[in-house]
């Protein structure tokens, strides 16, 4: 691995990847050692294809990449009804919690399936108590299908996001104790220094896991 030849990776996510992924690349360019492609889709996510269709999406993509790391981060929007067994079926419901872990878990595979190692960037807490609920749950289903495939690992960013008493905040402080805004208006996705925050996380553990010889920024 050198310049000349940076580890290669993917990312794919929702609308949390808007400012994730100009950030990994921000961050990554730092080391000289990474070549990150992301795609994103606003209001996109794995609950609804029919909106937009992830699974085909990164099928035509990753032969194009041809990565050796992919990263993915969803869920953002996938917190809604679906339609199965032909009625409604409520958020948390056993039915849809069957139906989100099949989504999750065809995901999962088509991604592992392209390259040496996938990381699935788990959801953070929120100032919303209704979407912090959810994304717990949803978190679980992540861990649990990850943990069923070798080379899929689920990055947990949950204490990532949290103040000293463990609780939300959209300030908190950088490495330099500074006080500075994390999260965005709406108190769920990341703003640019949270998601600088996240991006380093996510080289830092490429790193502890040897897939970067050195640790990028």
């Amino acid at each position: 691995m050198s310049p000349e030849d940076p580890l290669r990776v993917y990312l794919a996510a929702d609308s949390f990847g808007q400012t994730l992924g100009p950030s990994l690349v921000n961050v990554a360019a730092e080391g000289g050692l990474v070549d990150v492609e992301f795609d994103f889709e606003i209001s996109s996510g794995l609950m609804r294809p029919d909106f937009y269709d992830w699974p085909a999406h990164v099928r035509e993509r990753l032969p194009e990449v041809d990565p050796e790391v992919v990263i993915a981060m969803f869920g953002g929007n996938d917190g809604q009804e679906t339609f199965a067994e032909g009625e409604l079926q409520d958020i948390g419901s056993p039915v849809w919690i069957e139906v989100y872990a099949g989504r999750v878990a065809e995901m999962m595979d088509i991604l592992s399936a392209a390259a040496p190692e996938t990381y699935w960037i788990g959801l953070p807490i929120t100032g919303s108590s209704e979407h912090t609920d959810k994304f717990r749950m949803m978190n679980e289903i992540y861990r649990t299908e990850a943990e069923k495939r070798p080379n899929v690992t689920f990055l947990d960013i949950w204490s990532l996001f949290e103040d000293e008493s463990g609780a939300y905040a959209r300030y908190l402080r950088n490495d330099a104790g500074e006080l500075v805004m994390m999260r965005a208006a709406d108190h769920i996705h990341f703003d640019w220094a949270g998601a600088e925050r996240l991006a380093g996380v996510v080289l830092e553990r490429l790193t502890e896991d040897r897939l970067l010889t050195v640790a990028a920024g």
